[in-house]
């Protein structure tokens, strides 16, 4: 009996280290699928930033010759800063789950963040 209560440690601690790769590679995927979503929302939101753009100038011109009226115009505006914002928030989410995966490799430092903060100053 004395042997059967002796492996009881060994046991958990396989078990608390099966359940730390699980939750690495967990933590892994879950960060890549992130950023690589992350990258397809910052295109689609590029194009949509273009096309609210192409849309306000369009209205603009429709403002002017009189065919548009002021509130088309101001929503035309709204449209544009909302993709713009909303380009920014996917731009932001990427970065997270660059450093999110960075940290889940165990590769998270000095060079992750410098990049990251250069990245944010750029903008």
């Amino acid at each position: 009996m004395a042997g059967s209560t002796s492996q009881k440690p060994i046991k958990k601690a396989r078990y608390d280290i099966e359940a730390a790769r699980q939750s690495v590679a967990q933590r892994t995927r879950g960060a890549w699928l992130g950023a690589t979503s992350g990258l397809a929302r910052v295109d689609a939101y590029r194009r949509a930033v273009e096309s609210a753009q192409t849309r306000l100038d369009a209205t603009t011109i429709g403002h002017e010759v009189g065919a548009r009226t002021t509130l088309d115009l101001l929503n035309a505006q709204a449209d544009l800063f909302r993709a713009m914002r909303e380009l920014s928030q996917a731009k932001y989410q990427v970065l997270l789950a660059r450093l999110a995966l960075a940290r889940a490799a165990g590769e998270l430092g000095d060079d992750a963040l410098a990049a990251v903060n250069a990245n944010l100053t750029r903008r």
